[in-house]
């Protein structure tokens, strides 16, 4: 939100676009920004433009909170819906080449997962934030607030394609951190599945109105008509953060309660969810021939969102590193290729697999 406001207010702050990159990743802050603007604010026409802005921030940040609850609501009621099969030892040996015609295992029911959690919420509501950082960073450059920005700096905030925008505004600075890896930091991958899920829900909830594909002056458009169920259902909806290890856990603290304590909020958004990551170390695991099937069909449940107990709760147990439980891997390959419907794999991607459900 800081970033969106700065932008805002004084968009030639930001010296370019990597500039504004570093002040995403918090490599820098706005200490110096603030403090020297609670002098300039005495400044009469100054004041009045910055109380404006606040104003109309604290507004965009009630639509952001209503919109990221609503889709996240949306994806829960979806994911209800996927019935994957189960594996068991009455099965035949697993093979890819033939999926086809393997028997259908026990039909898992998904078990209710809840509400949207306080980090699920967290990560839509970050990524909205920085999707309004583009919007703002576009007007700057339209009404020539920018001009000291080089020409290619510029024109790249021009792009409409989305793919572009999450590449070039990735945060890198974070991967430099000591102990992380590539699918522990801001990953664009990942952003833009979880950008094309904001935007399905954006179609469902507008009945498709569009003639174009769903971008980012299309959502502009929806934040600012926001649907009255959506604005006013934001003032019910809580997400709370979760409680310190304290205050939930009585007794001896084992390295699981400890671990998670060590790590920051931000680090956590940051971090691709349980659902994305999976997929994204099985189709990297070419000794299972999963590396074809793409994200597409898996991210109509909202896996682009979903943390590791929500998954698990859905039927798809999730573990870190899974290529190395070989005696796992089968059947958890299995499960996942079984909610793939025919449809799904020959028409739109012309693979030979027969899946239904």
């Amino acid at each position: 939100m800081r970033v969106a406001l700065v932008a805002r207010i004084s968009p030639s702050w930001f010296a370019d676009r990597r500039d504004v990159t570093k002040y995403m990743s918090r490599y820098k802050t706005f200490d110096h920004y603030f403090d020297a603007l609670s002098e300039r604010t005495k400044e009469p026409e100054l004041a009045l433009k910055v109380a404006l802005v606040v104003r109309d921030m604290v507004e965009t940040a009630h639509k952001i909170h209503a919109v990221a609850h609503a889709c996240l609501d949306y994806y829960v009621e979806k994911s209800m819906t996927i019935k994957p099969e189960c594996w068991h030892d009455g099965l035949p040996s697993f093979d890819h080449s033939k999926l086809g015609n393997q028997p259908e295992g026990r039909p898992i029911q998904p078990k209710p997962s809840g509400p949207p959690t306080y980090l699920e919420e967290q990560i839509l509501i970050r990524l909205l934030w920085r999707l309004q950082v583009f919007i703002e960073l576009r007007t700057a450059n339209r009404q020539k607030n920018l001009e000291h920005w080089s020409e290619d700096n510029r024109r790249s905030i021009q792009i409409w394609f989305m793919d572009y925008l999450f590449h070039a505004f990735t945060p890198i600075s974070n991967t430099q951190e000591m102990f992380r890896t590539y699918n522990d930091t801001w990953n664009p991958y990942c952003e833009k599945d979880q950008f094309s899920s904001l935007m399905e829900f954006v179609i469902h909830v507008t009945a498709g109105d569009t003639k174009l594909k769903p971008g980012l002056w299309e959502l502009e458009n929806f934040l600012k008509n926001l649907p009255p169920k959506i604005y006013d259902g934001c003032y019910h909806a809580t997400c709370l953060p979760p409680k310190p290890i304290s205050e939930t856990r009585r007794g001896l603290m084992t390295t699981d309660d400890i671990l998670p304590a060590t790590v920051s909020i931000d680090e956590m958004i940051e971090k691709p969810p349980a659902g994305w990551r999976l997929h994204d170390e099985m189709v990297s695991d070419r000794r299972h021939h999963y590396s074809s099937v793409p994200f597409e069909p898996y991210r109509r449940y909202g896996f682009a969102f979903w943390q590791a107990e929500r998954m698990a709760n859905l039927g798809f147990d999730y573990h870190e590193r899974p290529g190395f439980d070989e005696s796992d891997a089968p059947k958890r390959y299995f499960v996942w290729h079984s909610v793939l419907r025919g449809v799904d794999m020959s028409s739109r991607y012309g693979h030979p697999h027969e899946v239904t459900q």
